[in-house]
């Protein structure tokens, strides 16, 4: 096989006959021939080569970028891509925590607004799962809390309003509450003995039976416990939230006692069954003692035995109410008496009206006294 060299060699002998003989057919199809085998193959790359060609191109676009990210337009969609990327990255995860790394990194992005609202729903709806049904192990019950949405009402009453209006319920005045959380049931035996081990009730034997026989002290005691266990803030609801709730809340059909006119279906109250003098021998609500939580109707919220059953604890310290109207009102700083709520078992029916009030020192304690737990809004 002829070497490069060989053709050149050849070439030029086919030349020199063609100068001499310019239609020497036999020279020129050898020259033809020559020029063919001289002529530039087309390059074929290996893929080694090839790599390295990118490689170069790679290295050249790279140092190019260099020399162009020095320019203010440059950083600029620079920083565009990162945003887009740290966007995408934190609707991926779709949490609290990586939208708020989101904002720390880009808090003026047209993002932001979109990260802020989309924060506030993820929180919003775990509060809401956690709140509408709690149990970590520590309740055999779980303590389920209604959201109660704020607004105004007439707290007391008027001597047209109800059979039993002391003055006490008087006057009538208009108050504003705040959003809260209210236990849709009082506090049970068994809710109880998770928390403080004992149960101190007078009617035992009963675990869903509300706990009684409980001071205003040991409530507190029971709640601090709770929240030390649980990382929550629980309380007892002002008299002005318990009202309110109790009322219906926004919801309310205006009724006597805690949804509805009807004591016998709606709560547990000194009647026909009840041994005291006062009892009441035309109405019977079918128990004679504390009863389950939860038998009768509930009211417009939702809630259960706001009227009978146990009177209810509040935060308050005992005082006459007033004409004036009150923001969020939480009693005086001092007394000598706590403020409690909703009739009990062995209650003349008009204690059990949604307005109606009983006091005791704090550090008494009797076995129609009991409370459910309360919980600010976040």
């Amino acid at each position: 096989m002829y070497r490069q060299d060989n053709f050149l060699g050849a070439k030029e002998k086919y030349e020199s006959i063609l100068a001499k003989v310019p239609h020497n057919d036999a020279a020129i199809v050898g020259l033809k021939l020559c020029n063919k085998q001289l002529a530039p193959k087309p390059v074929r790359w290996k893929p080694f080569a090839a790599a390295v060609l990118v490689a170069a191109l790679i290295f050249a676009l790279g140092q190019f970028l260099i020399n162009w990210s020095d320019t203010g337009e440059a950083k600029m969609i620079a920083a565009k891509v990162i945003e887009q990327q740290d966007w995408q990255q934190a609707t991926t995860a779709h949490n609290v925590k990586g939208y708020q790394a989101f904002l720390n990194m880009h808090s003026e992005s047209s993002y932001a607004k979109m990260a802020e609202a989309r924060i506030q729903e993820l929180q919003n709806n775990a509060e809401e799962k956690e709140l509408q049904s709690f149990s970590e192990g520590l309740l055999s019950t779980p303590l389920k809390m209604i959201a109660v949405k704020g607004g105004t009402f007439y707290m007391g009453c008027t001597n047209e309003q109800a059979p039993m209006c002391p003055t006490d319920l008087q006057p009538q005045h208009q108050v504003f509450v705040d959003d809260f959380h209210l236990a849709q049931f009082e506090i049970t035996q068994s809710q109880w003995k998770a928390v403080m081990g004992k149960n101190p009730s007078s009617f035992k034997d009963c675990d869903n039976c509300p706990v009684e026989n409980v001071s205003w002290l040991q409530v507190n005691e029971f709640i601090e416990k709770l929240n030390q266990k649980t990382q929550k803030s629980y309380r007892l609801p002002t008299e002005a939230e318990w009202e309110f709730a109790a009322r219906g809340g926004i919801k309310s059909l205006n009724s006597l006692y805690a949804g509805g006119d009807r004591l016998t279906q709606l709560g547990n109250f000194c009647d026909t069954n009840c041994s005291l003098p006062w009892k009441d021998d035309q109405q019977n609500d079918q128990a004679n003692t504390t009863v389950p939580v939860g038998e009768y109707q509930p009211n417009e919220l939702g809630f259960y035995d706001m009227s009978g059953n146990v009177w209810e604890w509040c935060s308050d310290w005992y005082d006459t109410q007033s004409a004036k109207v009150t923001y969020n009102p939480t009693g005086p700083e001092s007394g000598r008496t706590k403020v409690l709520r909703g009739g009990s078992w062995n209650s003349k029916a008009g204690y059990c009206q949604v307005t109606g009030r009983f006091q005791h020192e704090p550090d008494k304690s009797f076995g129609y006294l009991g409370f459910r737990l309360a919980h600010s809004a976040k």
